[in-house]
């Protein structure tokens, strides 16, 4: 564990996977090392924020690099996280989408709070154990936190890595009335 002041450090945004969701959390840079923010405390609270910081060193079962930042008003944790990485404007939104675990996304999409997979027809014609495109990117906004955008790219990524295709195999992955079916459920 390490006691800096805040003018030796870097702040910026990280990007950290949480299961199926990816958060945007306020981050630390020092020697070229993401750290995430853990406990602050009061300036006042000074003799017990470096007790309670060595001991959230010593109980990790990784031995994971801790700072302890000094700012005017408080001081806070911050603890290495290796799979953080830093967000910039360019690459924020692609990374969202990249970086999703596709596995653990359509785990999440068949399960119980996921997408209307029932049967459908069009014209006179059936199709089984399939979801609507706009549903998808409506679902995604709402439980991955995406934008439509966002949305979209994340349909045709399942498309391209063969997680999901078009009933048909005519039409890429689009936010309309179109079918769309896991191979899981071929």
């Amino acid at each position: 564990m390490l006691l800096l002041n805040h003018k030796q450090v870097r702040y910026h945004l990280l990007i950290r996977p949480t299961g199926v969701e990816i958060e945007i959390v306020p981050g630390v840079i020092y020697q070229n090392k993401q750290f995430v923010r853990g406990k602050s405390y009061p300036k006042e609270q000074r003799q017990i924020a470096i007790k309670q910081s060595r001991q959230f060193f010593e109980e990790q079962e990784e031995q994971r690099l801790c700072l302890l930042i000094e700012s005017p008003r408080s001081l806070t944790l911050w603890h290495e996280d290796p799979q953080a990485k830093l967000a910039n404007s360019e690459t924020l939104d692609a990374n969202v989408v990249e970086n999703l675990s596709l596995k653990q996304v359509v785990r999440y999409m068949r399960g119980k709070d996921g997408l209307d997979i029932q049967e459908r027809r069009y014209h006179l014609t059936a199709y089984p154990k399939c979801f609507v495109g706009g549903d998808a990117v409506k679902w995604m906004v709402k439980r991955l936190k995406l934008s439509p955008t966002e949305a979209i790219h994340l349909g045709q990524r399942l498309i391209e890595e063969k997680w999901i295709h078009h009933v048909a195999d005519k039409h890429s992955f689009k936010d309309e009335a179109l079918f769309y079916r896991f191979y899981l459920d071929e």
